[in-house]
Parts: structure tokens; C-alpha cells; sequence
């Protein structure tokens, strides 16, 4: 029975072991094409590390590392064959993998797959998530399958005038979701940054100003307070060269007066 089954495993890996001339073809490919300066001081190195990978992984180590070329294998070499089996399981991953390997190792570890998931959108995306929303916001934007939605809710935070109107961008994009992001002004955005009199001006249009303010009440007081006095103040600003003229016309109608008043007394 042992022999059949060391027989059998040893079939096994012959069928599914990449050929010897592949390998080397891999290698050849990657070696040539590469420009980089890399660690490997041969090639018996670089196959070696291929070749662990492609023993514990399969063949489609092979794909990933054509791919992902020398940066790839020497990752792997430096940080593990963790680097081959991550980069097999989403292989849109490769560039975080190869240029910030060490962030996302520790990212996938904490978070899982999901980090793989995002980092195929758009590397470094996953750390710009957590800076702006924290380790929590990771479940949700990993499950959002629009790219254009993602990168909207990641800039707005960006761009956010204070970490209340961050926090507040958050809560309402929970529970909203795109439509919430659909009611603010792109461009105002990038142009200015986003303000919480704008989340609560989307709110509104939305039908939830209510909600919205009470969030914000919640979260901070003053900022509520400044959130009131911002459209107050837009309303009064093209009044203020009117109401300066009008207020210096007054002070010189009285200062007349009062002249008039002295010079016939002296008389």
C-alpha cells in the first residue's frame, strides 16, 4: 500500500511539475528583460526560488513571475514564498507586492485576501483607506466592485477640510453609499476641498439635511456652529462693499452735522 501511494505522489509530481526547459525558459526571459538591479548574485538563485515556488504553488507561479519579473522572485527571496502564493492568488496584486512588499505582507495578515483585492484596483490604495477611515473601512470599500466610486469616497476623505467632515463623510457614505457621493460637487471638491456644510447641503438634496445635522451634533458642536455660519456668511459677503459705503456715508452725514453745529455756534 506505501508503495503504491510513494508511486502514485511521484506520478503525480511528474505530470505536474513544470518542465526542467521551462523554467530555464522563464528565467532566461525574465533575466533579459530586466533592467533592475536585483539581489540574486545567479541565476541558479533566481531558479531555486522559482523552483520552490512552482513545487508548493503549481504552475501558474510560472505566469505570475513572467509577470512580475525579477522584482517578483527577488520579493520572494527576501520576504518569503508567501510573495509567489499571494501574487498567484490575485495576480493584479503583483506591483504592491514587488514595490511595497513589506506593508502589504503585514496588511494581508491583518485584514486577509481583501487587501489583494483593493491593491488590484490601485496600488497603495489599501494604506490611503485606513489613513483616512480606518482599519474598518477595509471590509466595506473592498466589496465595492466600482472603481470610479472607490476612488471618489478615498479623494473626498483626502480632501476633507478637518477629520470631523472626514468622520462625517464616512458616516454618511455607510449609509448611502454612491448616491450620497453623486450629490457633491466633484470639481468643488478638488478645486476647494470638501467642507461639512457640503455634506449637509448633499444631505439635503438627498432628503436626509436632518439626519445629517444631527450627526454633526453629535460628533462636534462647533463644527455645527461653523457649518451654520458658512451660509450665512456666503449670503452677507456681496452685501459687505454696500454696507461699509452705507455705514462710512452715515458717519460723514454726522460728522457734517456735527461740524455745522460748531461752526454757527461760533458764530
Amino acid at each position: 500500500m506505501k508503495k503504491t501511494l510513494l508511486l502514485f505522489i511521484m506520478v503525480f509530481n511528474i505530470i505536474y511539475s513544470a518542465p526542467a526547459s521551462v523554467i530555464d525558459d522563464v528565467i532566461e526571459m525574465i533575466f533579459k528583460s530586466g533592467d533592475e538591479v536585483v539581489e540574486f548574485s545567479s541565476k541558479k538563485a533566481a531558479r531555486e526560488t522559482l523552483e520552490r515556488g512552482v513545487g508548493k504553488y503549481g504552475d501558474e507561479v510560472l505566469d505570475v513571475v513572467r509577470k512580475g519579473g525579477i522584482e517578483l522572485l527577488e520579493a520572494s527571496g527576501k520576504y518569503g514564498d508567501e510573495v509567489l502564493e499571494l501574487a498567484v492568488k490575485n495576480p493584479d496584486a503583483i506591483y504592491s507586492l514587488t514595490h511595497n512588499t513589506d506593508e502589504i505582507l503585514g496588511l494581508v495578515r491583518k485584514h486577509g485576501d481583501k487587501i489583494l483585492e483593493l491593491e488590484g484596483f490601485a496600488p497603495g490604495i489599501s494604506k490611503r483607506i485606513i489613513d483616512n477611515f480606518g482599519d474598518d473601512a477595509i471590509g466595506k470599500l473592498s466589496k465595492v466592485g466600482n472603481k470610479s466610486e472607490l476612488s471618489r469616497v478615498i479623494a473626498y476623505g483626502e480632501k476633507a477640510d478637518s477629520p470631523e467632515t472626514r468622520k462625517l463623510l464616512w458616516k454618511n457614505y455607510e449609509k448611502n453609499g454612491a448616491k450620497f457621493l453623486d450629490k457633491i460637487d466633484y470639481k468643488m471638491v478638488m478645486a476647494g476641498g470638501l467642507t461639512t456644510s457640503m455634506i449637509i447641503t448633499a444631505n439635503n438634496i438627498s432628503g436626509g439635511v436632518e439626519e445629517g445635522i444631527k450627526i454633526v451634533a453629535e460628533e462636534n458642536s462647533e463644527v455645527l456652529s461653523d457649518v451654520v455660519s458658512e451660509p450665512i456668511n456666503a449670503v452677507m459677503k456681496p452685501f459687505v462693499p454696500a454696507i461699509t459705503i452705507f455705514t462710512v456715508g452715515l458717519a460723514l452725514l454726522y460728522l457734517v452735522k456735527v461740524y455745522k453745529k460748531l461752526f454757527s455756534g461760533n458764530k
